[in-house]
This record gives structure tokens, sequence and C-alpha cells, in this order.
């Protein structure tokens, strides 16, 4: 039975033998016997890679020609070692861990009982666990989060994406006095249009409520991002930072962030409109109930009799009234502020600062290095994975 053994057992594999696997420079294209297998979780990566690293040095195999210098890769980590002949493969990404067994062998390399080789190299990981640690901790440890502020946007770009689809169409006028046919018009008529104004109604008060959200995210973000090193290395002061009134951080952006070549200016009208748009935010998320500030119409009474200033489809008018605050143009400039917002900062940084900058706040998920104090795009939007596919009798990758 083939089972991995000691590290000391296996040898990095020469360039021959490299070769032959790849079935170059040599008469006999390849091995007589393959087996591989694809791990079920029972190994863990990390463990298994300090193992390889603390006893062959750097990952030696062919993939890792073709690697480039990122986390992007569909092959992140490949180790081929040699045994008498025997060509063990490692081949590790984050979807998978792929095992090959090569040989002339067929006690090497056929029927393969993958069960007790894991096994083997688990017992393997179990027996190495002092050089595993020291390996393990001359790696970068970093911290995942989810970037708050890109997914506020993405939830944000729905609803406002939502909100400009939804078409109104008033019911045409009802006659005084109306048949029985133009009765049942209007009712099918003033349904769909009360359907659509609350639609629109629902979308565009979230569209409102969340604009401030996301533009103190970005605030906060850009200052994590750039924070100059003082803040950045103080909990207190970064938290201090996050929490001064909207208008001083914004203000003082320049203070609390490097790569800022000059203050944002206050004159100019994106600024305003975003004091504007925060200054409105506690009416819209406290739910505050002002009259002055939600006038819809103006009606008299004598007595229970109701006068109207003008003569309206009172059914369309009460209507079209629950759109208050949420009009179109209101809506759109809420939304248009973020932009705003983001063009003023991107125009005040240098360009080197630019492109960093614009890869964290486009980024689902960051990273955090805690002992550095470090934030970084660990991996982009790509979703790339590998996939093991089987034709004629041979192994291809292909990426997904």
């Amino acid at each position: 039975m083939t089972l991995f053994g000691a590290p000391a057992d296996w040898t990095p594999a020469s360039g021959e033998l490299q070769m032959r696997m790849l079935g170059v420079g040599q008469q006999k294209k390849s091995f007589a016997y393959r087996s591989t297998w694809t791990s079920d979780g029972s190994i863990k990566q990390l463990d298994l890679y300090c193992l390889l690293k603390a006893s062959y040095g750097d990952p030696n195999g062919s993939f890792m020609a073709s690697r480039a210098p990122s986390s992007g890769n569909l092959i992140e980590w490949h180790y081929v070692l040699q045994r008498s002949g025997t060509v063990l493969q490692f081949i590790g990404s984050p979807r998978f861990l792929e095992l090959w067994l090569q040989s002339d062998d067929p006690n090497e390399a056929e029927d393969v009982d993958w069960a007790a080789f894991s096994k083997s190299i688990n017992d393997s990981i179990s027996a190495n666990r002092e050089s595993i640690g020291e390996q393990k901790a001359k790696l970068e440890r970093w911290d995942v989060f989810v970037n708050t502020y890109h997914r506020i946007v993405q939830l944000l770009d729905h609803y406002y994406s939502e909100f400009g689809s939804i078409k109104l169409k008033e019911p045409d006028p009802l006659p005084y006095i109306a048949t029985k046919n133009q009765m049942s018009k209007y009712n099918y008529q003033i349904k769909r249009f009360i359907n659509a104004v609350f639609q629109k109604r629902n979308t565009g008060l979230v569209v409102r409520m969340l604009v401030p959200v996301a533009l103190e995210s970005l605030i906060n973000l850009t200052i994590l991002v750039l924070a100059v090193p003082t803040i950045r290395k103080d909990d207190r002061l970064l938290e201090d930072s996050f929490r001064k009134p909207i208008d001083i951080r914004l203000k003082s952006l320049s203070l609390s962030c490097q790569g800022l070549k000059n203050d944002l200016d206050q004159g100019d009208e994106r600024f305003k409109k975003v004091l504007r748009v925060m200054q409105n935010r506690n009416d819209l998320l406290h739910g505050n109930v002002e009259p002055h500030n939600n006038v819809i119409d103006t009606v008299y009474f004598d007595g229970t009799i109701p006068l109207l200033p003008r003569e309206t489809d009172i059914s369309v008018q009460m209507v079209k009234e629950t759109l208050t605050g949420i009009e179109d143009q209101k809506v759109n400039e809420d939304y248009e502020s973020i932009k705003g917002l983001r063009d003023m900062i991107s125009e005040s940084l240098e360009p080197h600062i630019l492109k960093e900058y614009n890869l964290a706040l486009d980024n689902t998920q960051l990273g955090w290095r805690k002992d550095k104090r470090r934030l970084g795009v660990l991996f982009d939007n790509t979703l790339v994975q590998g996939v093991m596919i089987r034709k004629n009798s041979q192994m291809h990758l292909n990426g997904v």
C-alpha cells in the first residue's frame, strides 16, 4: 500500500522527472500508471502547505512558472516530490486540493487507497506541529472583512434602478356621469396607477434613506484607507475620526488622510449638496413628523364641507401626494451626491494613491493586517476557480 510516510522519505522532484511528467524531452512520454485524488476537506491546506514549505522550501512545481504575483490564479501553489522514481504532486487552489501519483510501478500509483494516503499525510502533519507552527508564524495573517460601503452602494444601485424604471400613467379623467364601461376602465387604470405610485414611493424612500448612510460610509472608508500613520496606529484616534460631525470630517480630510493634494472646496456645489443631504437625514432616518416640512396641499372647511382651491380627481391627487419628498428630482439629486463626493475626493488625490483608493472602494471584501495595521485588497471581484476535467484519460485544468 502506498502511503505518504515522513517528509524525509521524499525529495523535491528533479528537473528530469518533471520533464518526463510533462512529456518533454523523453521518448517515453509519461509514466505508465497514474492516480489522482481531490481532497474531501480532510486535509487542511494551510497545515499541508506549511509542512511542505518547512520540509522542501518554496513550491517547485511547473505551474509556478505561469503563476502571476497576485491572489487571482487558477492554481496558487504546486509541489512536485519524488521517491524512488514515483512522483507525487500537490496542486493547491482556494477551491480544491489535488494529489497526483505517477509511477512505472503499479504498486505505487495504481488502485491507490487515497483514504489511507490522506490519513498518512495528516499523521505526518500531527508529528510535525512544531515546524508547521514555526512556518505559519512567518506567514502574513490578514482578517477578511466585508466592505460595508460597497455593499450599501450595491443595494442602493438596485433600488435606484428600480425607482427609475417605474413609469406613472394617470387614469383617464372620469366623466361626472360615466357609463359602466368607462367606470370599469377607470377602476382598472386607477388600481394600476395606485400600485405603481406605491411601488415608486417605497423604492424612492429606500433610496433617500440609504444615500446618507452611503455617504457616511464613503467618508469613513476614505479615512480608513488613507489615514495618516498617527491616526491609523491608534484605535482611539481612528474611532474619533469616524465619530466627528460629518462637516468636520469632510473639512479635515486633508489633515486626517495622506495623499490629498488640497482641502475639499467647500464652495463646490457637490460639497454643499452632500451637507444638505446629511442635514436632512435625521428627518428621514428617525421618521420625524413635522407638519411644516411635509405640507402637500391646503384645504378649507366650512364645518364639515371641504373646499379645495381647485377642482381635481381627489383619488388621483391623494395618491400622487404620497410621493411628496420622493419626487424624481430629489431622489436623483440625493443619489448623484455620492458620485459627486467621490469625484471630489478623487480629484484631490495624488495619481499613485488614486488607483489604490479606487481598488479599495470597489472591492466587495477587504483585508486588515492587525499587527501592521495595514488595509489591503486581498482579492479582486473576479471569481476565478479551477476545475479539473477528464478528457481521453487526461486531466485538463479549466478556469471558470
